[in-house]
């Protein structure tokens, strides 16, 4: 997988040396499998070292862990966007090319974002760009989705009931709200950014 997507950016170099960073990896839950992922690409020739994304340099249109090359990132970071200061490294040389991050934010953006739900479960919108019925069919399983907006978080809140609401930028199930549990509080926090999807309603309900 990793020679692949080497491959696809860099042609016919010599994939190197890989780092699979996190934040603190050695006290994530999965750092395990971290170190199964290693293993695996030293058998294959690969030099592959783990470490922390905030302890990446990037000089001289080379990025470093603990001064040695990086040809490739393995990207298990939750901030998808590369946006908080402590990844600035990594952000700059992906933005300038310099290496290559699987999964990277065009990823993220193209195939993951929680804002694509809003138009995979619009029947109206995959019809009017020219999706066929099959295609259309196929879509019909995703829960209808719409973002919290100034313009309807008065109705939302009305309706919450019915609902469930996720932040756009959480994972593995933070932040996650069912509507009958939603107090006023919370419910202020979630239109003051007002940026939080609608996925489905409560099973059973109208």
């Amino acid at each position: 997988m990793f020679k692949s997507e080497w491959r696809r950016q860099r042609g016919a170099d010599s994939l190197r040396r890989i780092a699979i960073v996190d934040d603190r990896p050695k006290e994530q839950y999965l750092y395990p499998e971290f170190v199964l992922a290693r293993q695996v690409l030293l058998k294959h020739g690969i030099d592959t070292l783990i470490g922390d994304a905030s302890e990446l340099q990037y000089g001289g249109g080379r990025l470093r862990l603990g001064g040695q090359e990086l040809d490739l990132v393995y990207n298990r970071l939750v901030d998808f966007a590369l946006d908080v200061p402590e990844h600035a490294a990594l952000a700059a040389a992906y933005r300038d090319g310099a290496v290559v991050v699987t999964p990277n934010p065009h990823n993220h953006a193209l195939f993951a974002s929680k804002r694509n739900l809003t138009l995979l479960s619009d029947p109206k919108a995959l019809e009017s760009l020219g999706l066929s019925v099959e295609m259309r069919l196929r879509l019909a399983g995703v829960p209808r989705t719409v973002l919290v907006t100034p313009d309807n978080a008065d109705a939302l809140w009305q309706s919450r009931k019915d609902m469930f609401f996720k932040p756009l930028s959480g994972h593995g199930g933070k932040a996650v709200y069912r509507g009958d549990k939603v107090t006023k509080g919370v419910w202020a926090d979630i239109a003051r950014v007002a940026s939080w999807p609608r996925p489905s309603p409560h099973p059973g309900s109208a």
